[in-house]
């Protein structure tokens, strides 16, 4: 019975996708085996394949009739998802070409195929999906945004190309961060430069009322806070307990940045 399963629902053919097996997966293929069938979880041969990288199972799999939109049971995740978080390129555009959908929202990658890449860092997928219709400015249920992921996992090339094609710089997410509180309080100067040249809003506030001045004072991040008192940062800003971005500085002893905010007019 080639279409008999494990106590965790895979078949022979699933297997053969997971382990790269082709001339065992062509050999089931032609005994009739079911080409979409999915186990416990969900996934379908495809799926497997495609998060392993197998991409001649993958191409015979889809010139047999898997479903290249077929969702498993985990978030809704697809072939298409799993290649993005792996970083198969050469999947991603077999699977795009044989109409994935670039754009089905999946829990399973907290959002998108390209929040996953961006959250990743495989930029070369990143540029695909936008050229092929990606949204760029998609939220997901934690209100992040793929470039404020891609800051919050230290992908600065992602963010860099994200910004340059247009990505909404103010966002926030559910906690009130932006995109330039991610990147000051990550050090990302490059980033804060280019995101205040685009128009982000320095003195956005989070659900604690912290600002990028404050995030970067904490961490003595001086080249930022420089370019943050330069775009007009409010200095005196206060958050939760009144505090300041010069009362982190003092608590940190970043001597440097606590002498620079006082010079801007920041008082305790």
């Amino acid at each position: 019975n080639v279409n008999a399963t494990d106590n965790r629902g895979n078949t022979a053919l699933i297997w053969a996708s997971h382990t790269g097996r082709i001339e065992i997966a062509k050999l089931l293929i032609a005994k009739g085996a079911n080409i979409n069938a999915k186990d416990n979880n969900g996934s379908t041969a495809l799926m497997t394949a495609s998060f392993y990288g197998h991409i001649a199972i993958a191409k015979l799999l889809i010139a047999n009739g898997a479903n290249v939109n077929a969702r498993d049971n985990c978030g809704g995740g697809t072939a298409l998802v799993n290649a993005c978080k792996q970083g198969h390129l050469g999947i991603v555009k077999l699977l795009i070409a044989k109409g994935a959908y670039v754009n089905i929202i999946s829990n399973d990658c907290d959002g998108t195929a390209l929040i996953a890449a961006s959250q990743n860092g495989k930029i070369g997928i990143v540029k695909l999906l936008i050229a092929k219709g990606a949204n760029l400015n998609y939220i997901n249920e934690d209100g992040d945004t793929a470039l404020i992921i891609a800051l919050q996992s230290f992908n600065t090339d992602v963010a860099k190309f994200l910004i340059a094609q247009g990505a909404n710089v103010n966002a926030k997410n559910n906690n009130g961060s932006t995109a330039l509180i991610e990147a000051s309080k990550k050090g990302k100067t490059e980033i804060v430069k280019l995101l205040i040249t685009k128009g982000a809003n320095v003195n956005s506030k989070t659900k604690n009322s912290r600002t990028a001045l404050m995030e970067a004072s904490e961490k003595g991040h001086i080249k930022i806070v420089k370019l943050l008192i330069a775009a007009h940062a409010n200095v005196n800003a206060k958050a939760k307990f009144f505090i300041t971005a010069l009362k982190l500085a003092l608590k940190k002893n970043h001597t440097k940045v606590v002498k620079l905010l006082r010079a801007a007019g920041a008082r305790e």
